[in-house]
C-alpha cells in the first residue's frame, strides 16, 4: 500500500535493508546512493515490516528512530499476505534441493516483491542466488563485480 492507502504504483522498489545501510555510509557505491535518492524523489520506495524491523534495530538514539520512522512511513507499504508465504515456502524448498542455503528472511523478502511485482533494489549477493529459482523476480544489485 502507499502512505495514501492506494496500491503500490508500477515501478515500486523495495529498497532491501542492505542497500539502505550502503547508503547510509558516505563510502557505499555512488550509484546506489544515486539510485536511492531517485526512487525516493520519485515517490517509488517501498518498504515492509522486516526491512523496518532490521533498520531500527541499528538505530543508535530516540532522535535516529523518530527520524528513521517518519522516512519510513513516507514509503510504500508491501505487506506479507498468505500467498507470500506460500511462495517463500516453494522457495526455500526450491533452494534447498539445489544445494542453496540463504538467510529465510532473504527468502520473505525476495517472494514479497515478486508477489507485488515491484523490483528489489540490494546489496546481497543472497538475492542473485534466489533468483536461480525464484523466476520473475527483478532485482537491481550494486555488488561488486
Amino acid at each position: 500500500m502507499s502512505p495514501d492507502g492506494r496500491t503500490v504504483p508500477p515501478g515500486a522498489v523495495l529498497i532491501d535493508t542492505s542497500a539502505w545501510i550502503q547508503s547510509f555510509h558516505s563510502s557505499g557505491p555512488p550509484d546506489l546512493h544515486d539510485y536511492i535518492r531517485r526512487v525516493i524523489k520519485a515517490r517509488l520506495a517501498a518498504t515492509c515490516a522486516i526491512v523496518d524491523l532490521e533498520l531500527f534495530s541499528g538505530c543508535r538514539s530516540r532522535e535516529e528512530f523518530a527520524k528513521l520512522k517518519t522516512a519510513l512511513e513516507a514509503q510504500h507499504r508491501l505487506e506479507f499476505e498468505q500467498p507470500v508465504w506460500a511462495l517463500g515456502y516453494e522457495t526455500a524448498f526450491s533452494l534447498r534441493r539445489k544445494g542453496i542455503t540463504v538467510p529465510t528472511v532473504d527468502i520473505l523478502i525476495a517472494s514479497l516483491a515478486l508477489h507485488h511485482q515491484v523490483v528489489l533494489a540490494h546489496h546481497d549477493s543472497h538475492f542473485e542466488l534466489i533468483k536461480k529459482v525464484l523466476s520473475g523476480l527483478k532485482t537491481v544489485h550494486f555488488l561488486p563485480t
